[in-house]
């Protein structure tokens, strides 16, 4: 790690964060699912984010 530019290490970051903000919207919608109470849609939605 501390062989890293101050570019590099910027980089990293923010492929870190894109990364978060990416897992925090897939774990919203399936909240959002959740509270709709459909459990077909749930169990299709898990299984589909089984694969990748």
């Amino acid at each position: 790690m501390w062989d890293y530019s101050p570019a590099e290490i910027a980089g990293f970051l923010r492929l870190a964060t894109e990364r978060r903000t990416l897992e925090v919207a897939e774990q919203l919608a399936i909240g959002t699912m959740a509270a709709r109470g459909d459990p077909k849609e749930i169990k299709k939605m898990l299984k589909e984010m089984s694969k990748g």
